[in-house]
């Protein structure tokens, strides 16, 4: 006996049921086909941006700097270079290489536009966005711009085999530890990425900065909060050997390396005015009572427009890992002692 009909219930015959299908396949072939071509997103790639992939350093490494950072410092503080080197400008000629996907419209980058990125760098490191407290002594000028057309390497990930034999292939040449080089890419969903400055140690001929072409300002494809320029002072500040100011959490020890930046217990979103994420006794004897987290720092994770400024002691910090490190560089430096 044929069961009963629920109320309610569709009866569709099997040939139906398969012509209905023919006929949405058809529906949805024709509406896409009307579609305009466009790069093909990564698999499973996540709509969230996130402000930096770069590859923090194990604790074995971040102790082998530091250890060289104290005798270096404890040199040029004998010597007289840290307080010239604070009182002058250093100079770092920047390459720029716009890697674009296929038919180079998708990533393509005006020169106007790789100017305006130039200049948002200089104005951070001249201290434009906060009243110019803290100027870091560092100037860039663009020397070179290479346009590439190439779908591995456009969707290049931190450090993985698209990444290495881009920069390889790619970076300026013969080139030195003190050439900074900047590829733009899609990025998926990362914002940025960097070397540290003592990795040239081992090999210079990946030593760059990797970023989204859509952080770029006044881009059609500019990301909505991390649209002014922003990523490339943060992840030029990696390249200079700053860390993330959350690095290491509430730990009043190492932490980002820095004196004057309060620790962080987490990273800041969006735009914080005051918070204190890490509540403690002794960082209220160390900065005061009024101390906070350094939320418009741009090692922080914070919207572009609210990150401003660097501190003294991370500009400090990164001339002292130039003078180490880049500064006059034509091959590798001795390894970490």
């Amino acid at each position: 006996a044929a069961a009963p009909k629920r109320r309610g219930q569709l009866m569709v015959s099997w040939p139906q049921c398969v012509v209905s299908i023919a006929v949405l396949l058809s529906l949805l072939g024709s509406v896409a086909s009307k579609e305009p071509s466009r790069a093909p997103k990564r698999p499973s790639q996540s709509t969230v941006m996130h402000r930096c992939g770069t590859v923090h350093p194990p604790p074995a490494v971040m102790d082998k700097v530091e250890v060289g950072n104290r005798m270096a410092a404890q040199r040029d503080d004998a010597s007289g270079a840290s307080r010239l080197a604070a009182a002058s400008t250093t100079t770092i000629n920047v390459y720029f290489h716009v890697v674009m996907f296929p038919g180079g419209v998708i990533g393509r980058l005006s020169k106007s536009q790789l100017q305006t990125q130039i200049d948002v760098l200089n104005k951070a490191h001249r201290g434009f966005y906060a009243g110019f407290k803290v100027k870091t002594g560092f100037q860039f000028v663009l020397k070179g711009v290479s346009y590439t057309e190439n779908k591995a390497w456009f969707f290049a990930t931190p450090m993985g085999p698209a990444d290495l034999e881009m920069k390889r292939s790619l970076r300026h040449k013969p080139g030195t530890a003190s050439d900074l080089n900047v590829f733009f890419v899609d990025g998926g969903n990362l914002l940025g990425w960097s070397t540290f400055p003592w990795n040239v140690k081992t090999s210079m001929s990946v030593d760059a900065v990797v970023i989204s072409y859509k952080s770029l300002a006044g881009g059609k494809a500019t990301v909505v909060q991390y649209g002014q320029g922003k990523t490339l002072v943060h992840e030029a500040g990696h390249w200079l050997g700053a860390y993330h100011t959350f690095q290491g959490g509430c730990s009043i020890k190492g932490g980002d390396m820095v004196a004057d930046t309060v620790p962080e217990r987490i990273p800041t979103f969006g735009c914080i005015s005051f918070r204190r994420s890490c509540p403690t006794a002794g960082l209220k004897v160390m900065y005061g009572k009024n101390y906070k987290d350094p939320t418009n720092n741009f090692m922080d994770y914070g919207y572009d427009r609210c990150t401003t400024t660097f501190s003294a002691g991370q500009a400090a910090r990164m001339r002292l890992l130039w003078r180490r490190f880049r500064q006059s560089k034509t091959k590798s430096p001795p390894p970490l002692r």
